[in-house]
């Protein structure tokens, strides 16, 4: 037995040893070979490799390593060229142009499976470069690379579509779902096409199958030029680390980089990590379950810092194929901010893109500024300071719409649609470049107020003029004037706003038609109620017609235009005011409240200007009103006329009171000043100047039926003053006026005579 197990055992240790050393005596052989060998023989034919499976023309320029340990295969200057036409039209060489390119290999793959399988891939300054224009785009050959035969499908797709075309007026329900079934059957077909004898398929075998353990860029460049829609984003400084890659499934990648387009001069800096899935022949892209940060930074000349914003979502797709797009829960917080939105839908020369967005605790001050937008300077600093809303919005036909949209806008709620105006109603408009907004809007409440825009310290140089002795505002007004001689200078300077800080440039360009129910407006202290408004915005010509609401117990109807297109904004109102409470509304418009009664008002108002003085220093038109039924405060005309002081408390009823004038240069000249009281009736003239806010007037008072202690002045025209300024008028009687006039010393002679005579 012992004879029989000792040569067993030496039979046993000499197999062991001769499976241990025939592998061995292999690599050793292998790393011999690999060592003597120079790889860049074999250069020409590793490119015509490459260039039959991709389509495109692969050059290596620089040298070819192969190391031992680890196993791996690097290449300097690589570039997968463009086609001749596409170079030409775009002066872009390459496709996808690699400073280095180091992969490494699984020994065991090649001398077990006789495969060369790459475990790990690092890219050094790789950038890739995607174009496209009407007649075409340079990256559909890749396509080869996953044995797909693209042009066959998309030729297969629109044979379809070309013969639905052809019946679909004919077509039955089931026509139509057989016709969906044949595309959703070509675009989910993975097969080569029938095999031609004059010509081969110019696909590869589906074999082909990309994997890596891990993937590594640095310092890459991505750019996307689309002449179609003059579009140009570019990514630069992009790393980007990544495990277990296969195209076609997700793995994990962690990246950074910086993004920029031709659409302004902003720059991201990108950190992110997610799950994506890039397709086999290159033409998808889907991110998955992302979180990121990023940084959004302005020129430097601009001297804002950089705004910090975190980014995560839940789905991102990208077919550049089929130009298909997709956001699933698109979460952006920044500056206490956040925001909102899933979309989807077909991007390129025709876009078809809908989606919702929601906002919340928006401060649009720190964005604009933050975002290098200019934005206007507003009295109240808490203008725009808290933002927010939801609506749903729609991209079809080159035509954007928002539905359903409830926003706020700090202490006002918003709701409505706004949408662009459809081809038949753009036939009948005028010819513009300029997209038409229509819109059906509602509003609770707006205090503009909080909108006026803020002035400059010339304004208030101007402002104290007013106040010092004539001959020195007339100086200040002649200087002023110089200055409106060439207003766009300082409109240039102060950004061209409106008295409500809205930029002239926007309204000049702003195309919209619609209406707008508004609850309530605040302006200074007059207040607006049910207001309803159908607006009309063209070529810098702005209508507000009707521009109809209840004011101070009684309605205002009337037409508001204004015109931009001039180097100063001209405006003009006219309407009529009916039943409205007088002391509230001179109290609401001037903070004084010298007479009340109820008012009829026909204007016809116009006036240039871009603040407040401005407006009333050029204010024309005319006036025409009527108030019944009202007092007289501050005053008691028969106590005045016997010579008796006025006290708080007194005043003067009146039955009818009538004043018609012009206005001009902001100074109302009364061409009719009449009023109608118990037994008294005066008649005069006067002036009203809203510059200075004060008032002149004159009035001959005939005093029909006096009391007994008036009995002496029966039939008499009393001259009376009525002035000052508008916060404190004052009443007057002056007896010497009522001595020299003809008419009275007629009547005090005959008078005379009826008391001596027998």
């Amino acid at each position: 037995m012992k004879h029989l197990i000792l040569p067993t055992w030496h039979w046993s240790k000499r197999l062991t040893m001769v499976v241990i050393i025939i592998p061995v005596l292999i690599f050793l052989g292998f790393v011999g070979a690999v060592s003597l060998i120079d790889f860049n023989q074999y250069k020409p034919q590793l490119e015509q490799e490459v260039s039959q499976r991709t389509g495109h023309e692969f050059k290596i320029a620089g040298a070819i390593e192969v190391s031992v340990f680890p196993f791996a295969f690097s290449a300097s200057d690589v570039a997968l060229k463009n086609s001749p036409a596409i170079a030409e039209r775009f002066q872009r060489e390459n496709l996808l142009s690699v400073k280095q390119v180091r992969a490494e290999l699984s020994v065991w793959s090649l001398l077990v499976d006789k495969q060369l399988a790459i475990k790990g891939l690092e890219l050094i300054e790789p950038k890739l470069t995607l174009l496209q224009d009407e007649q075409g785009y340079n990256w559909q050959k890749l396509a080869k690379l996953a044995g797909l035969n693209q042009p066959l499908k998309q030729a297969l797709k629109q044979s379809l579509m070309d013969d639905w075309q052809r019946h679909s007026a004919v077509a039955t329900a089931q026509d139509l779902a057989n016709f969906k079934d044949a595309l959703r059957f070509v675009d989910s077909s993975q097969t080569s096409p029938p095999q031609s004898d004059t010509q081969p398929p110019e696909t590869i075998s589906n074999s082909t199958v990309w994997h890596f353990d891990s993937v590594i860029i640095k310092q890459g460049a991505f750019e996307h030029q689309d002449r179609r829609v003059g579009h140009l984003g570019e990514i630069t400084e992009l790393n980007l680390l990544a495990f277990d890659v296969t195209l076609g499934q997700p793995f994990q990648v962690r990246s950074d980089f910086l993004y920029s387009n031709t659409l302004n001069q902003r720059r991201y800096q990108f950190d992110v990590s997610a799950n994506v899935d890039v397709s086999e022949d290159f033409s998808s892209l889907h991110v998955t379950n992302w979180q990121g940060i990023f940084n959004l930074t302005l020129p430097e000349e601009e001297k804002v810092p950089p705004m910090r914003l975190v980014t995560e979502g839940q789905r991102f797709m990208l077919d550049f194929l089929n130009e298909q797009v997709a956001f699933d829960g698109l979460t952006l917080t920044a500056l206490g901010s956040s925001f909102t939105s899933s979309f989807k839908g077909r991007f390129g020369i025709n876009p078809e893109l809908s989606g919702r967005m929601q906002a919340n605790n928006v401060d649009a001050r720190k964005w604009f500024y933050h975002l290098g937008l200019p934005l206007p300077g507003f009295v109240n600093d808490q203008a725009l300071t808290s933002m927010g809303g939801t609506m749903n919005w729609q991209l079809a036909e080159h035509k954007w719409s928002f539905n359903e949209i409830e926003a706020q806008l700090d202490n006002t709620r918003l709701t409505g649609n706004i949408w662009q105006e459809s081809k038949a109603q753009a036939a009948i408009q005028s010819a513009t470049q300029t997209p038409t907004y229509l819109f059906d809007l509602t509003v609770d409440k707006l205090n503009l107020n909080d909108y006026l825009a803020r002035t400059d310290d010339e304004f208030f140089t101007l402002l104290k003029a007013f106040s010092e002795p004539e001959d020195a505002a007339e100086k200040v007004d002649q200087k002023e004037d110089k200055k409106v001689s060439r207003p766009a200078d300082n409109q240039q300077k102060n950004g061209t706003y409106l008295p409500l800080a809205v930029p002239v440039s926007l309204l000049r360009s702003l195309q919209a038609e619609g209406q707008v129910q508004i609850g309530g407006i605040t302006l200074d202290e007059m207040a607006l109620e049910n207001v309803q408004i159908n607006l009309t915005a063209q070529q810098g010509k702005i209508q507000l017609a009707p521009f109809d609401a209840h004011l101070f117990k009684g309605r205002l109807a009337s037409k508001f235009e204004l015109n931009v297109n001039g180097d100063t904004p001209a405006y003009r109102w006219y309407g009529q005011l009916e039943k409205v409470a007088l002391g509230a509304f001179l109290n609401a418009g001037w903070q004084t409240k010298p007479l009340d009664g109820i008012l009829n008002a026909h204007f016809n108002l116009s006036t240039l200007g871009s603040n407040p003085q401005r407006l009333i220093q050029n204010l024309q038109g005319e006036l025409n009103l009527k108030s019944a039924a009202g007092e007289f405060y501050g005053v008691n005309l028969q106590k005045l006329l016997t010579g008796q002081n006025s006290k708080a408390g007194d005043k003067t009823p009146y039955q009818n009171l009538v004043i018609t004038g012009k206005l001009d240069k902001g100074v109302v000249k009364a061409k009719t000043f009449a009023v109608e009281s118990d037994g008294l009736f005066g008649r005069g003239f006067g002036s009203l100047d809203l510059n200075k806010a004060t008032m002149v007037s004159q009035l001959k008072v005939r005093i029909a039926q006096p009391p007994a202690s008036l009995s002496h002045l029966k039939g008499l025209m009393v001259p009376v003053s009525y002035g000052g300024p508008l916060d404190n008028l004052t009443w007057s009687v002056d007896l010497q006026s009522l001595l020299k006039d003809p008419g009275n010393q007629e009547a005090l002679v005959n008078k005379l005579k009826a008391l001596i005579a027998p």
